[in-house]
């Protein structure tokens, strides 16, 4: 009789367990209240740990919060969402629909913005609107900011459709600054919050024309100085000649101080012959500095405003030994004689254009040589060659001459 009880308790407590265990939500909600981290969970702990706060020795960023680096760096935010996918897509793939999820932001809070940043750049529509029914996405940081950034018009789409997310002025300004058309078009056409300023100004400035010429014919913000200026600065000469020729707002010196600085020699021509707002001596320094020679030699032959001692110290400290020569030679009072880093840079210049000058004189004597077909029997056996060619590298003419004899 006792065995018997013994059995049937035990058939009980093993019909309990299987109840209990065979019944996923009762077992998650059993060991929610374990130490630990479920096994499938580890890897974005491990991804808070490794991509989120540690940032080792020499961090990139003071931080690498997702919005803070949508405007400061969205191309390392773009490798962090990538990080987050590798771990994120396969696990998601293998779960019962979006039910899963809760247990994934219990890892981090700092999961929210990162899964948040994830579905907007990839248009995870689904799991979008899992989110904003779920956790009301009014309460995040502006997803229209995020869409707008990283271009995706399908979030736009759903947002504007689900009549969720704040839509501001700048959020066809953040578009129009990502160069998304399709996205500018969208909010221009279906929005009426309209843009500011701002959208034709970066748009020039990372040289989006198409975007550019649609706010120029469709909207009424216009754009301010940096406009033109920002686009002198990158070498936008299209952007450049378009607003000199249909917009008002101009430029200031900044422009050609800017294209002086980044080496567009076409675009300080154009500023130079089509606009009257000049430069200051900024132009020729930063010019020196980055030894564009050529334009530092069309700013001497065609600009007043002049330069600086800083011209002659930043070319030396540069090694901009070509322009170093220049200066010395066209403009001799901006050689410090108290300064020994523009003293050692102009003897250096002097030095290596003596040499240029010594192996092209070796080069010019052989080519002739050549040319008369006279070459001499001692030219021709291996030893006088390597002669031959030692002498010319070093641009010893005398020691030519007398091997040409």
């Amino acid at each position: 009789m006792m065995i018997m009880l013994q059995r049937h308790f035990q058939i009980i407590l093993l019909t309990h367990m299987n109840a209990t265990f065979g019944n996923l939500d009762l077992l998650r909600q059993i060991t929610s209240f374990q130490r630990g981290m479920p096994l499938d969970l580890q890897p974005f702990h491990a991804f808070v740990q490794c991509h989120y706060i540690n940032r080792g020795r020499s961090p990139r960023h003071s931080s690498v919060c997702p919005n803070f680096l949508l405007r400061r760096d969205p191309e390392f935010l773009h490798l962090q969402l990538q990080a987050f996918g590798a771990i994120f897509t396969p696990w998601f793939a293998g779960r019962e629909a979006v039910a899963d999820i809760p247990r994934l932001l219990c890892v981090s809070e700092k999961l929210n913005l990162v899964l948040l940043h994830w579905t907007i750049q990839y248009n995870h529509i689904e799991l979008l609107h899992y989110i904003h029914a779920t956790y009301h996405i009014e309460t995040y940081v502006h997803p229209t900011a995020i869409a707008a950034s990283r271009g995706s018009l399908p979030v736009i789409k759903y947002l504007h459709e689900a009549n969720s997310g704040e839509f501001f002025p700048y959020t066809m300004d953040w578009a129009a600054q990502g160069g998304h058309l399709d996205l500018v078009e969208f909010l221009h056409f279906h929005r009426s919050e309209g843009c500011t300023t701002s959208a034709m100004d970066m748009a020039a400035r990372f040289g989006h024309f198409n975007v550019v010429k649609f706010l120029h014919a469709h909207r009424k913000e216009g754009c301010t100085t940096v406009a033109m200026d920002q686009a002198a600065a990158f070498g936008h000469f299209e952007i450049v000649k378009f607003l000199h020729t249909y917009r008002t707002e101009g430029c200031t010196t900044n422009a050609l101080d800017s294209a002086c600085s980044g080496g567009h020699l076409d675009m300080v021509k154009f500023l130079h012959f089509h606009r009257h707002e000049g430069c200051t001596t900024g132009a020729f320094n930063s010019a020196c500095c980055g030894g564009h020679l050529e334009i530092v030699k069309f700013l001497h032959a065609h600009r007043t405003e002049g330069c600086t001692h800083r011209a002659m110290e930043s070319a030396a400290e540069c090694k901009r030994y070509d322009v170093c020569l220049y200066l010395s030679e066209h403009l001799p009072h901006l050689v410090n004689r108290s300064n020994i880093t523009v003293v050692m840079a102009v003897g250096e210049a002097s030095w290596r254009q003596s040499e240029a000058l010594k192996k092209e004189a070796a080069a010019r004597l052989i080519k002739q040589k050549e040319q008369e077909a006279v070459p001499g029997p001692r030219l021709l056996t291996s030893p006088w060659s390597q002669l031959l060619s030692t002498s010319v590298q070093r641009g010893v003419v005398a020691l030519m001459q007398s091997l040409v004899k």
